[in-house]
């Protein structure tokens, strides 16, 4: 089933030189872009662009350090893990097991689980308990930059869903942590 719905997605690559470009671009580009909105909406929520004054910044880091800690560390967590996850598995990327897949850029590394996944289903989980209605949009990213990696012929389908399930438990298990200091 994993083949058939990695062969489903990736039917959409390889038909045009827009559809692909537009594919590399949410699943190389836009991840950049998420991580800046994520730095963004960081310093908006914890009121970084209303401070005036060194001793503000101070007040803000003391009285919300648990939160501001949280969100960092529960991504960078779920990236680090996803890594030494993958040298366990040892999974190869489709284009190494399929050999009539021309992958639209390639990736080096094991795949399974997908590193991008559990990033940007961590960060989406993050905003989520910090705020809904940012949170769905990070998570949508997060689906789109999955699929898109699909797409692009450098994941397959159970790699994603791996990544986007770790993503989940390392933020929801960092944000109880956090939760009780």
């Amino acid at each position: 089933m994993n083949k058939e719905i990695f062969y489903y997605f990736f039917g959409f690559s390889n038909i045009s030189k827009e559809i692909d470009y537009l594919i590399v671009f949410f699943a190389e580009t836009f991840p950049y872009i998420v991580v800046f909105i994520f730095g963004v909406f960081l310093l908006y929520y914890f009121k970084f662009f209303s401070v005036r004054s060194l001793r503000e910044i101070v007040f803000l880091i003391k009285k919300d350090w648990e939160k501001i800690v949280f969100a960092p560390f529960s991504v960078g967590f779920a990236w680090i893990l996803s890594s030494f996850i993958k040298e366990i598995f040892e999974n190869p990327r489709p284009f190494e097991i399929f050999k009539d897949i021309t992958p639209l850029f390639l990736e080096t590394g094991y795949a399974f689980p997908s590193s991008h996944s559990a990033f940007f289903m961590a960060l989406g989980f993050v905003v989520l308990f910090l705020n809904k209605k940012f949170g769905y949009f990070f998570i949508i990213s997060a689906l789109f930059i999955g699929i898109a990696r699909i797409m692009a012929g450098v994941h397959s389908p159970i790699d994603i869903i791996g990544g986007f399930v770790l993503g989940f438990l390392v933020a929801y298990l960092c944000f109880l942590f956090f939760k009780r200091l």
